[in-house]
């Protein structure tokens, strides 16, 4: 599918489904004034901006250093943390040291696949690397100001105005581009849709209630291990020494943040 038209039917799915759960649910939607400037901002920061470099980019870098470059999440969270939740989330020796620990884990793992040669290549470098940065913001501001509202609600309008703009950008530059409505794709939009933004961002912002957001951030490292290890069940890839000296990496340096960090903060 085309980038832009792919991610705007992957929303306007996720955004009719949890506007279902909330009507079953008897959630109404707030009507302070706040609730609604939120849901603007989410939708850009969060959905359209990110998920539209993401989905372009991809197109021409590969998506091991797509996951390098979107992996620099926690250090954009940890420094506008640093700022905006400075009673929270002030910055620690150890804090630092624990990311680039679990960034270099990611750089390690994924280290062949970081090159490019195409010429759009640099623009897709260029799009992913911002995407993050778009992504921090709308993490510290969930954090600081949308705690009170119920993740499901406070996911409907973004993701069905993002869908909305993302399917005017498709309209304007991905006009004549052909797709195949088959079983593979269909099913993957749904997976994507239901599983990878319905339940993905109503736990993500139920967790942002309930812990750090430069902790929650560290996801990122996660994602590309996890996406490994499936396909070493399911695709019968195999394990290589590079993904477990990677991994461990990533491993030591989320507990540096999440443990040794967090004691030094106490003191």
């Amino acid at each position: 599918m085309p980038p832009f038209f792919g991610a705007s039917i992957r929303f306007f799915i996720s955004g009719l489904v949890l506007l279902s759960i909330a009507f079953l649910r008897g959630e109404l939607f707030p009507k302070q004034s706040r609730f609604f400037l939120l849901a603007i901002f989410f939708s850009i920061s969060m959905y359209t901006l990110p998920y539209a470099l993401v989905y372009w980019s991809e197109q021409y870098i590969p998506s091991g250093l797509a996951a390098v470059l979107f992996s620099t999440l926690p250090f954009y969270v940890t420094i506008l943390a640093h700022f905006f939740l400075p009673e929270e989330e002030s910055l620690s020796f150890w804090k630092v040291i624990g990311i680039i620990v679990g960034f270099s884990g990611i750089v390690f793992i994924f280290f062949e696949q970081i090159h490019f040669s195409e010429p759009q290549t640099f623009w897709g470098l260029v799009a992913i690397s911002a995407s993050p940065i778009s992504s921090a913001s709308a993490s510290v501001v969930g954090r600081r100001w949308a705690r009170e509202y119920s993740p499901v609600t406070l996911n409907i309008l973004p993701m069905t105005l993002a869908s909305v703009i993302l399917f005017g950008l498709s309209l304007m530059t991905e006009r004549g581009l052909k797709f195949e409505w088959n079983f593979v794709p269909v099913a993957s939009l749904l997976y994507l849709a239901l599983f990878g933004t319905c339940l993905a961002f109503v736990i993500y912002f139920w967790l942002l209630k309930r812990i750090e957001a430069s902790k929650l951030s560290l996801i990122a490292y996660i994602t590309p291990i996890i996406a490994l290890l499936v396909g070493v069940l399911f695709g019968k890839e195999t394990i290589s020494a590079r993904l477990l000296v990677g991994s461990s990496l990533v491993v030591l340096g989320i507990i540096l943040v999440t443990k040794i960090g967090k004691k030094t903060n106490q003191t």
